[in-house]
């Protein structure tokens, strides 16, 4: 992050329901706040807990790339072969090099609107409970931060290839003047940046431990654990990710796991009511999103608009279409659930289409809104990672148990698996289950597993050990930095 930061970026209007400031926004303009006014009450603080909420609604986080890019890397989402207008997502599907999820320069923002907070709130006058509360939040967004980058620049702790082990830079202080934006910092260790990840988590459910709200659209203690749970899984700590997902599971402050008969709408979520099984959703309005036809995922994902990615053959074909309310095939063909292969035209007339996925599909605002919330932390992942906890420290009767919960509620029969068998069923259900939302390139690296891309996409496979699994680190940051931050393997200095 070697840029000059000397004013905070445009704070979202979407937050701003959660963390009023009004009076802040009458002496200054809200695009220039600085942070000697911003830092000075709890008005101010407020406002920039609102541009780091607002930063993760930018096109390159959750309301497209953080999606769509893990799904068209791996092996779920094709270029749609009958109608690719926008041109969007071509280079991904091919894997061409320089393509990633990234996120750079995105989340360095945002960790520096956290880091601004989690710095100075224990010294402003307000209630200690609403800066508990705060802080709490943003301990949880800064991680979440980090998680995000250390998944696209780093391999996890134990998978390293060829001994690479570096991830991204550590910022834990705010940058508050020139001349700390232009001191180079080099990346840190993977284990550097998951052990940072975990203090931040563990501090943040100590924190909004005592806040029994349901606002799953802010940062709760819930789905800090269920963060942590995701986390140490990925970090191959498997005991405490069971113990993390239990506990998220336990008290879920109004998330449930969905039964077979709610399954297949829990994705038409509002402005005012998350997905039921989300812990932590982000809250997308028209005020917060400009351009959502352009850039929204219910435009790349479905007939409303683009349509340049569908599901790919691969993956359709491990659904059981008969019994599976995700993904049902009638004795007509049409396909219900989370997935449609019908389209609607103006009068109300339904006619066939490329099959497509449901999970964004304008129900916020409705037909023409292109706006769509998005889940990050859900019910059913903590279940699946509890279940991949449980199968690797050989539990295999309490893997079965959650894998076979899961299963019956998205209309499936119980399966007696056991040992690698089972593991490998929790693995095909983990993705049957979480398809476009972002995991399956992360799932894959994770596991370094070779990557069989889909037949349509003419790439073939993509082994373990291919340089392309991490994102290259922005140029402009290796060379400014002059030696300090090393770029990825297999990326020259100036691609």
């Amino acid at each position: 992050m070697l840029k000059k930061i000397a004013t905070l970026a445009a704070l979202g209007l979407g937050a701003f329901t959660f963390y009023a400031c009004d009076s802040l926004l009458d002496t200054e303009p809200r695009q220039s706040i600085s942070p000697e006014v911003a830092l000075n009450d709890i008005t101010g603080i407020r406002g920039i807990a609102a541009s780091a909420y607002n930063r993760l609604i930018s096109t390159t986080a959750y309301t497209n790339t953080r999606i769509a890019a893990p799904e068209v890397l791996a092996d779920n989402g094709v270029q749609n072969p009958t109608n690719n207008p926008s041109g969007r997502y071509v280079s991904e599907a091919i894997n061409a090099v320089g393509t990633g999820v990234g996120g750079w320069g995105l989340y360095y923002p945002m960790i520096n609107d956290t880091n601004y907070i989690i710095t100075a709130i224990d010294g402003v006058d307000a209630p200690e409970n609403e800066r508990n509360r705060i802080k709490g939040e943003m301990l949880f967004l800064r991680a979440l931060a980090y998680h995000d980058l250390a998944k696209s620049y780093g391999y996890e702790p134990g998978r390293e290839i060829n001994g690479w082990n570096h991830s991204v830079i550590i910022r834990t202080t705010p940058t508050l003047v020139v001349e700390d934006a232009q001191t180079a910092r080099a990346r840190a260790s993977n284990v550097e940046v998951y052990e940072q990840i975990e203090r931040d988590l563990l501090q943040s459910i100590q924190l909004l431990d005592q806040f029994g709200s349901t606002n799953r659209f802010l940062g709760n203690r819930a789905a800090a654990e269920a963060l942590l749970a995701r986390v140490y899984l990925y970090w191959g700590r498997y005991a405490d990710a069971a113990e993390f997902a239990t506990r998220a599971m336990d008290r879920p402050l109004g998330a449930a796991l969905a039964t077979a008969a709610q399954a297949p709408t829990i994705f038409n979520s509002t402005n005012t009511a998350p997905n039921r099984e989300a812990f932590f959703e982000v809250r997308i309005t028209s005020n917060d999103f400009g351009g959502a036809v352009n850039n929204s995922l219910s435009a790349l994902f479905t007939p409303a608009q683009w349509f340049d990615i569908v599901p790919s053959e691969e993956l359709i074909a491990i659904y059981d279409s008969s019994r599976d309310v995700r993904l049902r095939a009638d004795n007509e063909g049409r396909v219900t659930g989370w997935y449609s292969n019908r389209r609607e035209l103006a009068n109300g007339n339904l006619v066939p289409a490329q099959t497509h996925t449901l999970k964004f599909n304008q129900t916020v605002e409705g037909a023409g809104s292109f706006i769509d919330n998005t889940p990050v932390l859900r019910f059913a992942e903590a279940l699946l990672n509890r279940a991949e906890a449980f199968a690797r420290l050989g539990q295999d009767a309490n893997a079965l148990a959650d894998l076979n919960l899961l299963r019956t509620n998205r209309g499936l029969l119980a399966v007696d698996l056991s040992g690698f068998e089972l593991l490998e069923e929790i693995l095909v259900e983990r993705r049957r289950e979480l398809a476009f939302e972002g995991h399956r390139w992360f799932d894959l690296k994770r596991l370094n597993r070779s990557l069989e891309k889909p037949e349509a996409s003419g790439v073939g496979i993509i082994p373990s050990d291919d340089f392309r699994w991490l994102s290259a680190v922005p140029t402009s940051q290796v060379v400014a930095s002059n030696g300090v931050i090393l770029q990825n393997p297999g990326y020259a200095a100036e691609d």
